[in-house]
This record gives structure tokens, sequence and C-alpha cells, in this order.
């Protein structure tokens, strides 16, 4: 038996979706059970998905951390620039990007201690 999408935990804890999710764990365990290779899903799972899945769950940790006055404002910056969303994307999820942009450090200094 392969648990896929959200009997896997396989949801970003960033915004609760998963249906991304669903959809590449259940083509992964497909191919996993063609090839007679179910016992290697789970690597498979942690090379596709390991790495955005564990940047949203820090990202989300970092927001987490704002007050909302501070959130309020960053969303309102964001939709003020009249910019498409989709132009935040390379955002979508990564804390490194945000930390390497000084979005979130300018607004919250004291979660990095360095």
């Amino acid at each position: 038996m392969l648990l896929t999408g959200d009997a896997a935990g396989l949801v970003s804890a960033l915004h609760g979706g998963g249906i991304d999710c669903a959809c590449i764990s259940g083509k992964i365990a497909i191919e996993c059970i063609e090839e007679n290779n179910v016992d290697e899903y789970e690597k498979h799972i942690d090379e596709v998905l390991g790495g955005r899945l564990k940047g949203e769950k820090r990202l989300a940790n970092l927001v987490w951390k704002l007050n909302r006055s501070i959130t309020d404002r960053v969303v309102k910056a964001v939709h003020q620039s009249e910019k498409p969303l989709g132009e935040y994307g390379f955002l979508n999820g990564n804390a490194d990007a945000f930390e390497k942009l000084g979005v979130l450090r300018g607004l919250i200094p004291a979660l990095w201690k360095h």
C-alpha cells in the first residue's frame, strides 16, 4: 500500500493546498508500482517534493512569527505593486529567496540572530 497526497501528509504548511502534491505523488506511486520498486517510493517523493515542502514549512514558520499588522503590510505592498501574482511565483514557498531579498529580514530583524 502506498499513500499519496493528503493521506501521505503531502500538504503545504504555507497555504494548506495539496492537489499538485496529490497528482505528483500519484504519478510517482504508479511509476514505482509499474517498475516493481515500491520500496523506493518515499525516496522518490522526497527527491521531487521534499525540498519544496520543507521550504514552505520554513516560510510558514517565519510568517507565523510575524504579527498580523506586519503580515497585512506585506500583503498590501504586494497588492499595491499592481504586478500579477505570477511575478512573485519564484518566492512561493522559498524562505531562502525571502531572506536573500531581505523582505523578512527588514521587517523582523530579531528572527535573524547571526
